[in-house]
């Protein structure tokens, strides 16, 4: 019977991106028609909201179908995405009537309550226990790999969760990986790309700093995400048609919080000063700025090109850069991996000769094998933008070497909690 306390565990990648669901584990009584028919699974499944998406993810869902037409499904608050090895666990406290899922050793999400109807008695054992297929629904076979799966008749606590999750870790060589990168500053508590948001990232310790350069009409470089102002500060237009002058009149920081009214927008010289010595500075190129005007600034300061990480979002500029700031470490900005890879080593190789020294990719995007790749040859790689516990401990189980966040203290907490 499937019935009372239960724990599911198991490992899995995903290859295929589709809106089928899929199915991880089940037990099922025979046939569908009986009033008693019981499916009791542990699937993929893609919601309707899901399914219209541009990148369909799923959700995990414990379901148990507890008569015909009857479904019930208690679904994670987590996605899951193709490529990455995920570490999983539902756990079922029949007295709390609760299920927890824990993703990367990490709760996703707080407990769901259920029904006694989701604990049913019924049937269960006659049809036997299934992985990586619902029973008799073989079209729904599970795309990719699973592994370790397991089934406990008591709860596993969220200490002995962890405690398997790192187990996977034993043996890895860690050292110096899985960086914090203050994402414009400490992004979800003050107002991005200004001086108070990097100074309480650098507060909480946060190695290396994202910033997002602009420049303004009369050819100062400075910080601010968007080609207009109109989001973070309280003024309207184009940044390329503003002067420094014009942009300094501009409040950046009412829009997030009363209590930072009166921050400006900061030129990159300013916010250089704030960091010298305190944090590298990963520079998102949101316009053409080119190498001379980043090494310019880096001479007034006294700050070495080995305290900065330029990273351009097209690899046609890094002639543009690399000859200006020969000692700076030059990554490739991307949603996914370009175009040109397909999985060899001629990619990383032709990379490498162009002048860059590693990538910055979109976590939901990120295969494992790129990161397998890209540490081949010599090439680091960061992951932006992630904030849960789950998925920020998921890309250290992956071995990036930067995590883009806007929490950077509870990133540093989740790395060390993980890695302890």
């Amino acid at each position: 019977m499937v019935k009372g306390d239960l724990t599911v565990e198991w490992w899995q990648y995903m290859t295929h991106e589709d809106t089928e669901a899929r199915a991880i584990i089940c037990w099922a009584s025979p046939g569908e028609a009986t009033e008693d028919n019981v499916l009791y699974e542990m699937v993929l499944r893609y919601r309707a909201e899901q399914k219209s998406e541009k990148y369909a993810r799923p959700q995990l869902a414990l379901g148990h179908e507890y008569g015909p037409g009857n479904n019930l499904h208690a679904y994670s608050q987590a996605v899951i995405h193709p490529h990455k090895w995920y570490h999983v666990v539902a756990v079922r406290d029949a007295k709390a009537k609760t299920i927890q899922y824990y993703i990367n050793g990490m709760p996703s999400g707080e407990p769901i309550g259920y029904s006694d109807k989701h604990d049913n008695a019924q049937g269960g054992e006659a049809g036997g226990v299934a992985i990586g297929r619902l029973g008799q629904f073989d079209r729904r076979y599970f795309k990719g790999m699973l592994d370790e799966v397991a089934v406990y008749d008591h709860t596993l606590s969220g200490e002995r969760v962890m405690a398997h999750y790192r187990a996977a870790l034993t043996g890895t060589d860690m050292s110096g990986r899985a960086q914090v990168v203050g994402h414009r500053g400490n992004n979800r508590f003050a107002p991005e790309n200004t001086l108070v948001s990097y100074e309480q990232a650098l507060e909480a310790q946060a190695p290396i700093m994202e910033l997002d350069l602009h420049r303004s009409k009369d050819g100062v470089v400075i910080l601010i995400h968007d080609d207009t102002v109109d989001r973070t500060t309280n003024g309207s237009g184009e940044v390329k048609d503003m002067t420094l002058a014009q942009l300094k009149t501009l409040d950046a920081g009412l829009w997030k919080d009363p209590k930072y009214t009166g921050e400006t927008v900061p030129t990159f010289q300013e916010t250089a000063e704030l960091c010298k010595g305190r944090a590298i500075m990963m520079l998102d190129l949101k316009a053409d700025v080119k190498g001379h005007e980043i090494a310019k600034v880096l001479a007034s300061t006294g700050i070495a090109q080995d305290q900065i990480i330029v990273a351009p979002w097209k690899i046609e500029r890094a002639p543009g850069i690399k000859p200006y700031l020969p000692d700076a470490p030059m990554i490739l900005l991307h949603s996914s991996p370009p175009s040109a890879y397909n999985g060899g080593d001629k990619f990383f190789e032709d990379m490498k000769a162009i002048g860059f020294s590693g990538f910055s990719l979109k976590w939901m995007h990120l295969p494992q094998d790129f990161v397998d790749g890209a540490h081949r040859h010599g090439m680091k790689v960061h992951t932006w933008t992630i904030n849960d516990p789950e998925e920020i401990s998921g890309a250290v189980l992956m071995g990036v070497d930067g995590i883009i966040t806007d929490v950077p203290e509870a990133a540093a907490a989740i790395i060390k909690q993980v890695l302890e």
